[in-house]
């Protein structure tokens, strides 16, 4: 199974961030089997400080779990459809990052993740 967590900062309520959200996975994510969670971020910290170590889950009010049934070639359009929802996704919010193993892979194609100063 292909996994991914982002975690989101936008000025949307609850109903809103589900639309938004609703919106990009229909228009990145085009594979079967693919489905998400979204959920408020009960960790979140009003003011949390740039320089925390845990700064992408004290900043965002919400996280989605995102979950595709994997196989070798599932998982390369799983990781090149996630970019392209978190490039999606950043037009419209806030503050968008990647967790768990797809960081680095983030990273790696966007120049960014969650750093203070875009590389």
């Amino acid at each position: 199974m292909s996994y991914c967590k982002l975690y989101i900062d936008a000025n949307f309520d609850l109903d809103e961030m589900e639309g938004v959200f609703a919106l990009g996975f229909k228009e990145c994510i085009c594979i079967s089997m693919a489905e998400y969670s979204l959920f408020v971020n009960d960790s979140r910290v009003e003011g949390a400080s740039i320089t925390s170590s845990t700064y992408p889950v004290d900043r965002s009010r919400y996280y989605v779990e995102i979950d595709s049934v994997s196989n070798m070639d599932n998982e390369d359009n799983f990781n090149r459809a996630l970019v392209e929802l978190v490039i999606w996704l950043r037009l419209k919010c806030d503050f968008v990052v990647a967790s768990c193993d797809f960081e680095d892979y983030i990273t790696e194609v966007t120049g960014w993740n969650w750093t203070p100063e875009p590389a």
